[in-house]
C-alpha cells in the first residue's frame, strides 16, 4: 500500500513539473513590460551596452523575436534609446 502511494505521488509530482516547464517555455513578456525593463535597466545601469546585455541575460528565454530585434536595434543605434524611452517613467 505505501509503495503504491509513493509511486502515485511521484507520478503526480512529475506531471506537475512537466506542466510547469511547458508553461514556462510558452510564457512571453508583454511589450509594455519589455519596454519598462529595457528603459529601467538603461536608466539604473547608466551604460546602454551593459544594460542591454543584462536585459537579454535576465529575460532572453521569455522574449519574442520582435523584442530580441528591438534589443539589437538599440545596441546598433538603428533605434534611438532616448526616442524609445521617451515618455516612459521608470
Amino acid at each position: 500500500m505505501n509503495m503504491k502511494k509513493i509511486i502515485y505521488l511521484s507520478g503526480v509530482a512529475l506531471t506537475l513539473m512537466v506542466q510547469g516547464v511547458a508553461f514556462a517555455e510558452t510564457e512571453k513578456i508583454s511589450q509594455k513590460d519589455f519596454q519598462q525593463i529595457v528603459c529601467s535597466y538603461m536608466k539604473d545601469i547608466g551604460n546602454k551596452q551593459e544594460a542591454l546585455t543584462k536585459v537579454f541575460a535576465d529575460t532572453g528565454a521569455f522574449l519574442t523575436s520582435q523584442q530580441k530585434e528591438t534589443l539589437k536595434k538599440l545596441a546598433t543605434e538603428q533605434l534611438n534609446s532616448q526616442s524609445y524611452c521617451r515618455g516612459f517613467s521608470s
